[in-house]
C-alpha cells in the first residue's frame, strides 16, 4: 500500500468512526483517477457538524490521524492543508450537512464535483443526493473568451514592457513569466474551465504550442525578459491565426499596440508623449 492510500485509509477510518461525520469523498485528481503519480495531492471533501468544522479549521488535529510535518488553514475558512510524513501534501475541504442539502442547480462546488469525485462515506446518502443536485457553472464560450482575453492580454504586454524599461524587472517577471503564459493558455484552451487545471499537464495536453510557451520564458535580465515578452506576444499572434476568432477591428488594434511595444522596446519612447 502506498504512502498516499495509507493516508486515505487512515482519514476514512478516523473520521468514519465520528457520529458527527456525514460525508468523506476524494475530489480533485485521486477523485477522478487521473493524472495519478506519488507527487500528487490528496483532496478531501468532509461533511460534518457545524460545531465540529469550527474545532477542525483551528486545533491542530491531523496528528491523530498521522504523523505530521505541518498543518495551517488555506485562504477559505474552511479549508485546512495538512503535509503528512513523506511530504504527502493534503488539503481537507470540510461542509456541514446544511450546506451540502442547499446546494441546488449550477454552483462553484458542481465545477469541481464534474470532473469526476470518489465517495468514501456516506451513511445518509447526503454526498450520493449531490451527484443529482449540483450542476456545473456555465462558462464562457470560446467567442466570448477571445473578446474578453486579448484586450488584458495587451494591456498587461504594454505594463510588462514599461516594468522593463524602467528597470522593475520583479514586477516585470510576474507578467511575462506568468499573467501572459495564463491568457495565452486560456486562448488555446478556452474550453479547460479554469486556471487550477489550465496549468497542469501542459506538455501532455498541448503538445504543439509547449516549445512556443517554453521560449516565453525568461531570466531576471533585461535583455532576456525583453525577449520572453517578444516571443509572448508572438505566439498571440499565432494562436490568432489558428483560431481565426478575432475581429478585423481588434486585429487592427493589437497590432497597433504591438508595434508600439516594439518600438518602446527597441528604445524609441515617443509612443509616451
Amino acid at each position: 500500500m502506498s504512502n498516499a492510500e495509507k493516508i486515505i485509509s487512515a482519514v476514512t477510518r478516523h473520521y468514519a468512526a465520528m457520529d458527527c461525520c456525514w460525508g468523506i469523498a476524494l475530489v480533485g485528481s485521486r477523485g477522478r483517477g487521473q493524472h495519478v503519480d506519488r507527487f500528487s495531492d490528496i483532496d478531501f471533501l468532509i461533511c460534518v457538524e457545524s460545531d465540529l468544522r469550527g474545532k477542525l479549521v483551528s486545533t491542530d488535529w491531523a496528528k491523530s490521524i498521522a504523523p505530521v510535518i505541518l498543518q495551517f488553514p488555506l485562504v477559505l475558512p474552511n479549508e485546512v492543508r495538512v503535509l503528512f510524513q513523506g511530504y504527502m501534501d493534503s488539503d481537507f475541504h470540510f461542509y456541514t450537512p446544511e450546506e451540502l442539502e442547499a446546494m441546488h442547480g449550477p454552483c462553484q462546488l458542481g465545477d469541481y464535483l464534474s470532473r469526476g469525485w470518489q465517495i468514501l462515506y456516506d451513511p445518509r446518502g447526503l454526498l450520493e443526493g449531490l451527484r443529482i443536485r449540483v450542476q456545473p457553472q456555465q462558462g464562457e464560450s470560446e467567442e466570448e473568451i477571445w473578446s474578453t482575453t486579448p484586450p488584458v492580454f495587451w494591456f498587461n504586454a504594454v505594463l510588462c514592457a514599461k516594468y522593463i524599461l524602467r528597470g522593475d524587472l520583479f514586477r516585470a517577471y510576474r507578467l511575462s513569466n506568468w499573467w501572459l503564459q495564463q491568457m495565452l493558455l486560456e486562448l488555446i484552451e478556452p474550453e479547460v474551465p479554469e486556471e487550477s487545471c489550465r496549468h497542469k499537464n501542459i506538455a501532455a495536453r498541448i503538445p504543439e504550442y509547449y516549445p512556443r510557451l517554453c521560449r516565453c520564458f525568461a531570466r531576471l535580465e533585461r535583455e532576456d525578459m525583453i525577449r520572453g515578452l517578444t516571443e509572448s506576444m508572438d505566439l498571440f499572434w499565432e494562436i490568432c491565426g489558428n483560431k481565426q476568432l478575432l475581429q478585423p477591428e481588434q486585429q487592427k488594434q493589437f497590432r497597433s499596440i504591438h508595434n508600439d511595444v516594439r518600438k518602446m522596446l527597441a528604445g524609441d519612447l515617443n509612443c509616451l508623449d
